[in-house]
């Protein structure tokens, strides 16, 4: 555990576990999600669910990074590959909706919204849908009163189509239906910005915050 070679930064996102090292292993692997170095995140949230078994965010984590990034988006996998990705994602996504019930409402509403991107195990034409339809009931977040900042799922980022500028307001209100950025979601994505690794910076991308209406 300490002697990880990697030094990611003080970035944490608590997690239902009882395991500190399940913790540890779950933040690793967000902030390399963050970075889009997705098969690393994974080695990180495989040793998660290593050291709490039960852990729903460890399950979601698999489902998440083994789907589409910016770096990878739905038309660089091959038939195999994407065969091979929507029976292990919804598997995945299968087992943290099973340790679900003891996970927090943010955690739930995460792992409810992730079944919208992989909603078949036969691919269809555009999946670009099935990422809009994702990105479209991630908007409902802030009706849970907990969030102040959304991890980690936005409408572009988990779109799969090219990253946003947490800065460029207007486009921000453009890609979320007309939703306001408030000065407050900028300040707070400013000290998300300050906590994250140099893999996700300079140009930090909206990838957790909370809209406004």
């Amino acid at each position: 555990m300490n002697d990880y070679p990697y030094d990611l930064g003080p970035y944490s996102r608590a997690i239902t576990t009882t395991s500190k090292d399940a913790q540890t292993w779950f933040d690793r692997g967000l902030n390399w999600t963050f970075g889009y170095h997705h098969e690393e995140a994974l080695v990180c949230f495989k040793h998660a669910l290593e050291s709490d078994p039960h852990c729903a965010m460890a399950h979601w984590g698999i489902a998440y990074v083994l789907g589409p990034n910016y770096n990878k988006p739905w038309e660089l996998f091959d038939p195999r590959d994407m065969a091979n990705t929507l029976s292990a994602t919804r598997e995945a996504h299968a087992a943290a909706a099973a340790a679900a019930e003891n996970a927090s409402p943010v955690e739930q509403a995460l792992i409810a919204a992730l079944e919208k991107r992989y909603q078949s195990e036969t691919p269809i034409d555009d999946l670009y849908v099935w990422s809009t339809d994702y990105a479209n009931t991630q908007l409902d977040f802030t009706k849970i009163k907990d969030i102040e900042i959304r991890m980690d799922t936005t409408y572009v980022t988990s779109n799969g189509r090219q990253p946003l500028l947490a800065l460029d307001v207007k486009r921000v209100e453009a890609e979320t239906h007309g939703h306001r950025v408030t000065d407050q979601l900028l300040s707070q994505i400013k000290k998300v910005e300050s906590q994250l690794p140099e893999i996700s910076t300079p140009s930090l991308e909206v990838q957790s915050v909370e809209i406004h209406r």
